[in-house]
């Protein structure tokens, strides 16, 4: 049997590209499964088809990936049929062979539950060609049951065809298998927060809240995210702090999964003030590498949070100052199953 796997978003430092890595970790030994990458020149391991550049100038990034999906990549699978193609962001070509029996991954519907803060395109392309990705798919596959039940009332998908798959971290953010921690002896302690540019996030948010409790506090603070460039949002909020507490925030974009973990490792506190989330991969990633996570309170994450994890309401009021202080008091040592998770509502 052979099987296909979309490769496409292989190069992301997001949670799809660390989500199509450690699949394909688990599966490139065995020579019938193929990575079908994106145009880019990239050193993997294992059998991997790459498919040609979609030369389109549309108006929007979504014109390429409609080219790179919908017809590259199923000119691709017509040269290399495959059993099972399994698509890993949210569609599939529509176009494949109805001999192959297709299994896509829908992370979450963020994009139609929160449009205003998505491109026009990238909400219309991924509604129209997840939705109708999921009508051909013999099964959906969903990392959490948020997830599921959000996908069965918006795009009509049967309960019967979703099946429920958390995610795991991978190797390089396993305990044993983390780098050293990336703060030297004699640095200030930091805290840290990331996982993306998008709104949703709330960075800039925590941006916002580390300048209210700098003075209160002895750390700094490490932002990352996917882009090896700060963001407008965020430079706009750091425009509004103080110049002594600019100093104390340090951006790093575009890290390998290796130098993530290695930050998590020296990190005394990770924060994700995320504001909507099918899973949250990062606070699992960091809680793996042994650092305390605070975390907002959305539903996925109370039903996956485990020791070390705190959670706090979405606005910072004076409640969440004193989570996040007692957090530094109480978990100083870093030991997982210190910290109580608790709720501030």
């Amino acid at each position: 049997m052979r099987i296909g796997l979309d490769g496409t978003r292989w190069a992301d430092s997001t949670g799809f590209g660390r989500y199509t890595r450690g699949l394909w970790r688990a599966l490139r030994e065995d020579p019938r499964t193929m990575l079908f990458t994106g145009p880019d020149r990239l050193d993997i391991s294992g059998t991997t088809i790459r498919i040609p550049s979609a030369s389109i100038d549309g108006p929007h990034l979504m014109s390429r990936d409609v080219c790179l999906v919908q017809s590259q990549l199923a000119y691709a699978l017509e040269e290399h049929p495959v059993d099972i193609y399994h698509g890993l962001y949210f569609v599939v070509p529509l176009a494949i062979r109805e001999q192959t029996a297709c299994v896509v991954t829908v992370h979450d519907l963020i994009f139609q539950e929160l449009p205003k803060h998505h491109a026009r395109q990238a909400v219309n392309y991924f509604s129209g060609f997840g939705r109708a990705s999921c009508s051909v798919a013999k099964s959906v596959i969903v990392p959490s049951e948020y997830v599921k039940t959000v996908v069965t009332s918006l795009w009509n998908v049967p309960e019967r065809k979703i099946t429920v798959v958390p995610m795991g971290v991978g190797e390089p953010f396993m305990a044993d298998g983390c780098e050293a921690g990336m703060r030297d002896e004699g640095q200030p302690p930091y805290v840290m927060g990331g996982g993306g540019v998008a709104y949703r996030k709330n960075l800039a948010g925590l941006i916002t809240a580390f300048g209210m409790l700098a003075s209160d506090m002895p750390y700094d603070l490490v932002l990352f995210a996917s882009s090896t460039d700060l963001p407008l949002a965020w430079r706009k909020t750091l425009g509004r702090l103080a110049p002594e507490v600019r100093r104390r925030i340090k951006y790093v974009g575009g890290c390998s999964d290796e130098e993530l973990s290695a930050w998590y490792r020296g990190a005394s506190l990770f924060v994700y003030p995320t504001l909507a989330e099918g899973f949250g991969l990062p606070a699992l990633e960091a809680m793996a590498c042994g650092c305390p996570v605070l975390a907002s309170p959305l539903t996925v994450r109370v039903q996956r949070g485990g020791v070390g994890q705190r959670i706090f309401a979405r606005s910072w009021t004076s409640r969440n100052r004193h989570a996040m202080l007692s957090i530094h008091d109480g978990c100083g040592s870093r030991r997982r199953g210190e910290c109580v998770r608790t709720a501030h509502r």
